[in-house]
């Protein structure tokens, strides 16, 4: 299961195989998509699109970590 970088503490990043774990940054714009939709509606696809990144990582590379990184 990815990791939030927000829930560990510094001692539990240091302990992730350096050459083995990968971060990922959701990145998108906050805009208006008219009355309907969310402000941070890109973000929240960006998040979601980074876990289900991570996950797969994970899954296909075992002993593979994915961070996820706040937005």
């Amino acid at each position: 299961m990815p990791i939030q970088l927000s829930e560990i503490s510094a001692t539990r990043l240091r302990s992730l195989p350096f050459a083995q774990t990968v971060f990922f940054f959701p990145v998108g714009p906050l805009e208006d998509h008219g009355p309907h939709l969310p402000m941070g509606l890109d973000l929240l696809e960006a998040q979601a699109l980074c876990e289900r990144a991570a996950r797969r990582l994970e899954a296909e590379k075992p002993g593979w970590v994915g961070v996820l990184m706040p937005a």
